[in-house]
């Protein structure tokens, strides 16, 4: 079989040796079954994962080619490949690996392209033994040189027990260990929590200051944190929320040791998280931070007192966002200042004054054209942003419009101000990528927007234009609909949790706006296939009463899962 691999010129023998190589992995691969028992043959499906790339042998994953390991994309998908299958690296892999690092390293620090291929390994089911490899390997340091600066260091005391390094990684494996958790508070927490894989980035720093001594290590993790990171090339977005779990991942642990049911403590953690968001983040990396410290560390009671805080602090947010505004906290022209009365502070802390000066823009070609509608794309997701005069059924109106190009919403939210200016933002997602490779339809989704806010479209007609989707048969999220008349004074709170369809949020803003029902605020999720949705309503400006509440719960209820 090997005999006419080898050619003597030095190129051939080169190829010659190669070729070797590659047919012997497949050859071993093969004989380590032949002689093992039938289900130790059905039992090493591994091996069937091999590809162009790398062979699986005995469950571990090997270079095909012996020079792969000097190739940077090429390290990059062998701990994709990790991530994504859960295999350990063989001992050849490793050692390749190593003999490579000065020369990848080199690439790396030099190269600000990383970000994308290490952010989709973070974001894989393996991540945890993806980034322990990374960093028995050399290649973690080698993207990130700075994290040396904690490798092996001890914290001499009695409660940690673990290096700085090993400490970071349990508690990244914690975190990313929760999603396969059942019937658990801080699972379903993770579950219902976008950017976790920032959050595992800023595990990754969280403590990388304590090797520079005689200064707070919050503060020094970030200043390293921002060098690695935007040398690695993430965005202004991204390197915020990474920067905030950073410098604040203390607070919350510093508010356990207070009382958590008196109200001033919520009240300032409210004040230091800002958003419903940040505080899921905060409060999972507070649960993996302490977590693994020592096995013992997240005793019971720690996590009565971290989950309570958390469930404060989370009503003291939500009951601000029916807060409205005053006209003396605001600074700025007398345009900005008319704009933002009467907002809630979430709009303030959730856009920048490139975002607001956007939807001020909106609001002057509102008054134009009759709405003011934009689409562009960002972070993982297209935005549609709509600013106009309220009327019925608008919000609603737009997720059908959103939806009748076959687009999945996966997040919204709905503002508006004093003088009845309306925002409405909406992400979501192009799943054949149909703007991406036809540019020109923007122009179509934008214009079928602006005629539907106007009223020029028939939603029924676009309804009947959106594509029918099968339901998922792996469908898991149990459909939870709920009503809270005490966390506002101003609005019932309407809680749904339910697995995720096409137009999911139009057939529930249409329930709540045939009701006679307005909405006031509406913050809009998913995550992992499943909605996560809550309304702030009122009727006739007032609360809903409990009954009419409960009717519109168990109206909601009904129409989030079509009858088959």
């Amino acid at each position: 079989m090997l005999d006419g691999a080898t050619i003597m010129n030095e190129e051939g023998l080169r190829y010659g040796d190669e070729f070797v190589r590659h047919k012997l992995l497949d050859v071993v691969g093969d004989l380590s079954l032949a002689g093992a028992p039938l289900f130790a043959q059905f039992r090493d499906r591994t091996s069937r994962l091999s590809n162009g790339d790398f062979s699986v042998i005995k469950g571990e994953i090997f270079f095909r080619s012996s020079t792969a390991a000097s190739d940077p994309d090429t390290v990059f998908r062998i701990f994709d490949f990790v991530a994504r299958h859960g295999l350990p690296l063989s001992t050849d892999a490793q050692e390749r690996l190593e003999a490579n690092m000065p020369r990848f390293e080199k690439w790396a620090t030099a190269h600000q392209a990383i970000w994308p291929p290490f952010r989709e390994i973070i974001r894989l089911p393996h991540a945890g033994k993806a980034l322990r490899a990374m960093h028995e390997t050399g290649t973690l340091e080698a993207i990130f040189p700075e994290l040396r600066d904690m490798e092996s260091l001890v914290i001499r005391d009695f409660n940690h027990r673990y290096t700085v390094d090993e400490h970071t990684l349990i508690a990244i494996g914690i975190i990313l260990d929760l999603k396969s958790k059942q019937k658990d508070l801080f699972a379903d927490l993770a579950s219902e929590t976008e950017d976790l894989d920032l959050l595992v980035v800023a595990l990754l720093f969280h403590d990388v200051g304590k090797g520079t001594p005689n200064e707070p290590h919050c503060g020094v993790s970030n200043r390293i944190a921002r060098v690695a990171l935007r040398r690695a090339g993430v965005s202004e977005r991204v390197w915020g929320i990474i920067s905030f779990l950073i410098l604040g991942h203390l607070d919350m642990s510093g508010c356990m040791s207070r009382d958590v049911s008196d109200p001033a403590t919520a009240a300032d953690l409210a004040g230091k998280t800002g958003t419903v968001e940040c505080l899921r983040l905060l409060t999972l990396l507070t649960y993996a931070d302490i977590s693994a410290v020592h096995p013992t560390a997240m005793t019971s009671w720690r996590r009565t007192i971290l989950w309570n805080l958390f469930a404060a602090t989370h009503s003291e947010l939500t009951r601000e966002l029916t807060t409205r505004t005053a006209p003396a906290v605001i600074e700025g022209s007398p345009e900005r200042r008319h704009f933002l009365e009467g907002l809630p502070p979430r709009y303030l802390r959730t856009h920048g004054e490139a975002e607001i000066a956007r939807d001020m823009q909106l609001e002057t070609e509102s008054k134009v054209k009759g709405a003011g509608v934009s689409v562009t794309h960002g972070d993982a997701a297209w935005h549609v942003n709509v600013v106009t005069k309220d009327r019925p059924f608008l919000f609603a109106s737009i997720a059908a419009a959103i939806s009748s190009f076959g687009f999945n919403i996966l997040k919204a939210e709905a503002f508006s101000n004093n003088h009845g200016t309306i925002i409405d933002t909406f992400a979501f997602s192009d799943p054949v990528r149909n703007l991406e490779q036809n540019p020109g339809e923007l122009n179509d989704v934008t214009r079928t927007i602006l005629r539907t806010v106007k009223g020029e479209t028939s939603v029924d007609e676009l309804l009947r234009r959106r594509p029918k989707v099968k339901p998922d048969p792996h469908a898991v999220a149990a459909t939870r609909v709920q009503f809270d008349n005490d966390s506002s004074t101003t609005a019932t709170l309407i809680e749904l949790i339910a697995q995720d369809r096409p137009g999911l949020l139009y057939d529930v803003a249409s329930v709540i706006s045939k009701r006679g029902a307005d909405i006031e605020v509406v913050l809009v999720d998913t995550e992992a296939k499943k909605a996560l949705d809550v309304f702030y309503v009122t009727k006739a400006g007032n609360r809903l009463t409990d009954p009419e509440a409960a009717d519109l719960a168990n109206a909601i209820k009904a129409v989030v899962v079509p009858a088959s």
